[in-house]
């Protein structure tokens, strides 16, 4: 069947109704948004996109089912609004259409809804560190959601304006708290809905911090010293320092640190101070100036060296030398001699205890030194100290009327010291054998001996010391010395000087022919024994360095109590006595054997004992004691005691 042009002209416009109808794609809206919390109004929008006729009845589907209204009803408007969302409420929603010519509608695009617990924001603070006054604080609300919120701020539970950044001026605690709005529309209506309120960040304010500098070293800082100054900030870090020197900023590196190393060159005053800051919100906070620190810079200290005593120094004293230093402890002393390091022990004292041994002059100095940071700083030379050494004076020991003499007679010893001083006073001693306490001196005589000083050593003044009436146990040797001035210079000690005490004439003497005491190489020589009563039973004994004790047998020719030498040498150097066989002893003689040259012995003072007539056997003994100190000076102590114990026995 064949239709006309009319026909099909309207059969098409019947037709456009229902193409509109079910062609036009469907979507769904969801307010506020297709992330919602609990108790907010949601409101779904069945819309046809492009326009078209939105007469009709709507169909509603959640996850597929068909959306009810109250009483089981389904649900057929083109809103559908839910007044107080639950979780309950989430799900895929669909929605169709159904026009007038009773045709359906396509189902319209899924739109998920999601229902969440109410949210809560929480509060973050810009900076985390400690915030002083004058410091800009930076508040953040944050909500890990979506966009379109709106913030409110309490400040100690007040409502606040917007809060960003503020500068916090007074010290003290303040507590903050945010929450967040959105709308919600209601029947044309809007209404905000909100958020929980944050957890309370509190905020405290400290007072504006102050460094603090400090020196090292604190004590006295002199010209050429390093000084380390530190700024100290008792906070957290992240600080940076800066210098001021007489309120001048001082240019240092970019990354400044706390401390300064400063070397002070000239003396005078210098003041310092430092300020820390660093970076709040983009700007520079600065801390309080710390108070001033003044450094008093003095000139590199100079020693002095003092000497005791000040007065005459002779060999063999003890010259103390003092380092002084007009500054606090803490300094360790280096001592020169003659410009030379003396190599001290490593904890020098300020004080140097030298014995002069030797005659001349000789230059001392010092200076001294201590560390600083880690380096050691030394001052100035003090200036030269000479010392004069001269030779110690010797004392000259001299006896009136003479050496030997008879029990009851009266003698004087006589003591001088060669020195052109006068103040002198002196001091008796007598020698006698080892012991215990005693006093051993090493003259530059050569001898070693060992000397008492005597009780009554205050009978002898002005250089003289007598014995009236002399007894028989003030028989001895005696010696002397000079002593002045505080603390006491000393002399030498004096020769010794011997002295024989007799009841009675000696019973024998001891005859030299030719009769004197110096003899030469190759000369003959005669000595015999003469009692007054009777000459008989005597036999010459001598003593030599190289023999010790022999009689005439071994060395001379025997006639009688007559000892006869043919040829002398320079071994009978020594010295000879008369012996009875009961004991008895002459007057030694000492008797020196000279070379052509013709030199003199050099032992005078025992030439003067060897002139003595009777002698005791404890002086015999003595005599030759000292003897062997002489010729032995150069050996041994072993062979000193060797040659003692010889003699003695």
């Amino acid at each position: 069947m064949e239709l006309s042009p009319l026909s099909v002209m309207l059969l098409l416009i019947s037709l456009i109704p229902v193409a509109q109808a079910q062609g036009s794609p469907k979507t769904v809206t969801i307010t506020p948004d297709t992330h919602v919390f609990i108790g907010e109004i949601v409101t779904l929008r069945c819309d046809i996109q492009g326009g078209g006729d939105t007469q009709g009845t709507y169909s509603w589907k959640r996850n597929n089912k068909v959306v009810s209204e109250g009483g089981g009803k389904p649900y057929t408007m083109q809103v559908f609004r839910i007044q107080s969302v639950k979780v309950s409420d989430s799900g895929t929603y669909t929605c169709s259409i159904k026009g007038r010519d009773s045709q359906s509608s396509e189902i319209s695009d899924a739109v998920k809804l999601t229902v969440s617990a109410k949210p809560k924001p929480t509060v973050r603070v810009t900076p985390q560190s400690s915030v002083y006054t004058g410091d800009t604080v930076t508040l953040s609300c944050e909500l890990q959601q979506e966009t379109g919120w709106e913030f409110q701020w309490y400040k100690n539970n007040q409502l606040q304006a917007e809060i960003l950044n503020m500068t916090v001026n007074n010290a003290g605690e303040t507590e903050y708290q945010c929450r967040a709005s959105r709308l919600n529309f209601d029947y044309g209506e809007t209404r905000s809905y909100y958020t929980d309120v944050s957890d309370p960040v509190k905020i405290t304010v400290r007072g504006k911090p102050k460094a603090t500098v400090r020196v090292n070293p604190q004590s006295s800082v002199y010209t050429g010293d390093t000084v380390t100054l530190s700024c100290e900030l008792q906070q957290e870090t992240g600080w940076k320092f800066q210098w001021y020197k007489n309120n001048q900023l001082q240019n240092l590196n970019s990354e400044q640190e706390n401390t300064l190393n400063v070397t002070v060159d000239n003396a005078g005053e210098i003041e310092y101070r430092c300020r820390a800051n660093r970076i709040n919100n983009n700007n520079y906070y600065f801390t309080e100036f710390s108070d001033p620190v003044k450094i008093t810079v003095r000139a590199k200290p100079k020693a002095t060296v003092r000497v005791n005593p000040q007065s005459s120094v002779y060999t063999g004293d003890t010259v103390t030398l003092s380092c002084e230093l007009q500054q606090e402890t803490g300094w360790k002393f280096l001592w020169y001699r003659n410009n030379q390091l003396q190599n001290l022990s490593s904890e020098q004292e300020n004080t140097l205890k030298v014995t002069v041994d030797n005659a001349g002059e000789t230059e001392y100095r010092c200076r001294a030194n201590r560390i600083n940071n880690n380096y050691y700083y030394y001052t100035e030379f003090s200036d030269p100290v000479k010392i004069t050494v001269r030779e110690r004076p010797p004392a000259v020991l001299s006896v009136s009327p003479q050496s030997w003499l008879t029990e009851g007679e009266s003698v004087t010893l006589s003591c001088e010291v060669t020195d052109s001083s006068t103040d002198w006073t002196f001091s008796w001693y007598t020698v006698v054998p080892y012991r215990d306490g005693l006093t051993g001196i090493n003259n530059n005589g050569g001898y070693s001996v060992y000397v008492e000083l005597l009780s009554d050593s205050s009978r002898g003044s002005g250089g003289k010391y007598t014995l009236s009436p002399a007894a028989l146990n003030h028989t001895g040797v005696y010696m002397c010395r000079g002593e002045r001035g505080e603390p006491a210079l000393h002399s030498q000690y004096s020769n010794p000087q011997p002295l024989w005490i007799t009841g009675e004439s000696p019973p024998v003497s001891l005859i030299i022919n030719p009769s004197r005491t110096q003899h030469f190489t190759n000369d003959s020589l005669s000595l015999s024994c003469e009692d007054q009563s009777n000459s008989t039973g005597w036999t010459v004994r001598r003593y030599t360095h190289s023999e010790r004790v022999l009689d005439c047998s071994h060395w001379g020719s025997v006639t009688g109590s007559t000892c006869n030498i043919s040829f002398l040498s320079t071994s009978y150097t020594g010295v000879y006595w008369c012996e009875s066989e009961s004991g008895g002893n002459s007057n030694p003689v000492h008797i020196t054997v000279h070379g052509p040259s013709g030199v003199e012995a050099p032992f005078s003072v025992l030439m003067l004992i060897c002139s003595v007539v009777t002698v005791s056997p404890y002086l015999l003994v003595t005599i030759i004691l000292l003897l062997i100190c002489y010729r032995a000076r150069a050996h041994t102590d072993e062979e000193r005691i060797e040659n003692a114990v010889n003699v003695h026995l």
